[in-house]
């Protein structure tokens, strides 16, 4: 996965820390952690290294899932609340440059 795609989930959590206040150095570090480990694993679930020849960018189908994962942990939602913050990004979730057709945000 590219790196620019990947800091998404720095700068997720970076967003959240400053609004949040200064979260506890392990819950940052999780956040993080939990970041990369969902775009990682949705990447080899969607076949990342192969889509991208049929116009998919896996970067930009995986960023909203990671982004949500990274604020998941960060907000400290449940596992309820996460599995819903995670669906609602696979909604969002589009893979091509520019979004949706209809003009939905790509992620939250």
């Amino acid at each position: 996965m590219a790196t620019t795609r990947m800091l998404r989930s720095v700068a997720v959590a970076l967003t959240l820390a400053q609004t949040l206040g200064r979260p506890r150095a392990k819950v940052f570090a999780t956040a993080l952690s939990a970041g990369y480990e969902a775009m990682t694993r949705f990447g080899l679930a969607v076949s990342g290294a192969t889509i991208r020849v049929r116009g998919i960018w896996p970067t930009l189908f995986a960023a909203p899932f990671a982004a949500a994962a990274t604020a998941s942990i960060m907000l400290g939602l449940d596992a309820d609340q996460t599995a819903d913050a995670l669906a609602m990004a696979l909604t969002l979730s589009s893979g091509a440059p520019g979004g949706h057709s209809a003009g939905v945000a790509r992620w939250i």
